[in-house]
């Protein structure tokens, strides 16, 4: 059996028909749906990006952080959890490569392929698609506005950098195929052409779209008129880190742009089922969709994935596997179920054991009927905020017990309006001690003296 698992970034299960949307359009996600079994209630081990790519690789948790080691010269390692894959971690490539599969990773997510930081082990083959984001492609100096001089802090300075190194990777794109997801997928296709007959492999695609900043082609924003996006409630103004005080038409058109790059990944998808069709491998090809979070599109005065606060709209992820013989076809599983149990799925489907134990759960059982449920809870977290979730409850707060707590009654309160935390402080207090037995002891916030500017002559070496 061949294997293809499609990782797409920051996308929200509830933009997908399948799911119930009923106004953006997702036709080849729906048929795998349709052709295969639909998790609704999946939700992301860890946040953000390379915490969930660190569980995806090797099946094993990230959360609750207590591996992180701050390194010089990467800003964003300043997140929890946001760290390379440890030497002796046992990949799913690595498994895979082992059994015989021929392996290869396509993709546009910048962090997979951070020198030093070991996503490509195991990998008989890997295409990095370059431009995407915070990619360090091409120069950004000869923008005028992008400031010069020294600034206070290597991350600060790193920021400047990053925004307008945005702007000069995008200079040259002028159709729709100049963007990153038809790039990634496109080298996908002939990655297939290539080793679509081979005997037996296991391909990643991993796209960062739908991420921020939602700017797909023109045509994709005149898809969905403004009366569409006002369905979903959402609050104003918008008090998220970034950006700040938005209007009504600047939420408009954001969720125009999320619901293109939504609709421009769908299109694209299809383009590759198109090629595994054409290649004869639709009938043994396991075929698996996946993402690391959602993102807050105006909800609860929000428009980013990121704390304070860690709400349905970012914790809550699609998750869909379709077998080529059509086992649990159809079947929508309601239970609790990680992202990551991906990775013993894929290992139960193939028949194949992982060489250390990993936290992945084997989710066929569900699909099969044989089972409806596997786990009583689920924990997550974001930087230094945790997140619980139970068939009642749905909790999130900070790692000091009471400063921050948000509790919702997820039978009662789906959309997570009604903060119940001051008048149940047992029940937080219950939760959190759940938390820890469930995913062990929590930490504290790691040093990051080494980042800052009065120590910075002690580590040199920043970039």
């Amino acid at each position: 059996m061949n294997v293809i698992l499609l990782i797409a970034d920051t996308f929200r299960a509830d933009h997908i028909g399948a799911y119930g949307n009923d106004w953006i359009r997702t036709p080849h996600l729906d048929r795998l749906a349709k052709e295969g079994v639909m998790f609704t209630r999946a939700y992301a081990e860890g946040c953000p990006t390379v915490q969930a790519r660190r569980a995806f690789w090797t099946g094993c948790r990230t959360f609750p952080f207590t591996d992180h080691v701050v390194k010089p010269g990467n800003a964003l390692n300043l997140q929890y959890g946001w760290m390379p894959l440890h030497d002796e971690d046992w990949c799913l490539s690595e498994i895979l490569l082992t059994a015989g599969l021929y392996t290869g990773l396509i993709g546009d997510t910048p962090n997979l392929f951070r020198p030093g930081w070991n996503f490509t082990r195991g990998f008989e083959s890997w295409s990095y698609v370059r431009g995407q984001a915070s990619d360090f492609y091409r120069t950004s100096y000869h923008f005028d506005d992008v400031p010069r001089g020294p600034c206070k802090s290597f991350e600060e300075r790193q920021a400047q950098v990053g925004r307008a190194g945005r702007r000069a990777n995008n200079l040259q794109r002028n159709w729709e195929e100049d963007y990153c997801t038809p790039r990634v997928m496109r080298e996908a296709m002939r990655w297939l052409e290539d080793c679509g007959d081979v005997d037996g492999f296991f391909l990643v695609v991993d796209t960062f779209d739908p991420h921020e900043p939602w700017d797909p082609p023109a045509h994709y924003l005149t898809c969905y008129p403004d009366e569409d996006l006002m369905r979903a409630p959402y609050q104003l103004p918008i008090v998220a880190p970034r950006p700040q005080n938005l209007t009504e038409e600047d939420v408009r058109s954001r969720r125009a742009g999320y619901a293109g790059e939504v609709t421009m990944y769908d299109r694209w998808l299809g383009h590759l089922f198109e090629v595994v069709e054409l290649r004869g491998l639709w009938d043994n090809t396991l075929i698996c969709f996946v993402s690391d979070h959602g993102t807050h599109l105006g909800e609860h005065g929000r428009m980013s994935k990121g704390p304070p606060g860690l709400q349905e709209d970012v914790t809550r992820v699609p998750m869909i596997i379709r077998h080529p013989e059509s086992l649990g076809a159809g079947k929508r599983v309601n239970a609790l179920v990680y992202n990551i149990d991906l990775v013993a799925t894929i290992l139960s489907a193939l028949g194949i054991e992982s060489p250390e134990p990993i936290d992945g759960i084997d989710l066929w059982p569900l699909a099969t009927g044989e089972k409806r449920k596997i786990r009583d809870c689920l924990t997550s977290g974001y930087n230094e905020w945790i997140w619980y979730r139970d068939n009642q409850w749905t909790y999130n707060g900070t790692l000091t017990a009471g400063e921050d707590d948000r509790l919702y009654d997820a039978r009662k309160d789906p959309r997570e309006n009604h903060n119940l935390a001051a008048e149940l402080p047992e029940v937080c207090a219950e939760v959190r001690k759940r938390i820890v037995e469930e995913a062990g002891p929590l930490r504290e916030p790691p040093d990051v003296s080494r980042h800052d500017p009065v120590n910075r002559k002690r580590y040199p070496r920043v970039f």
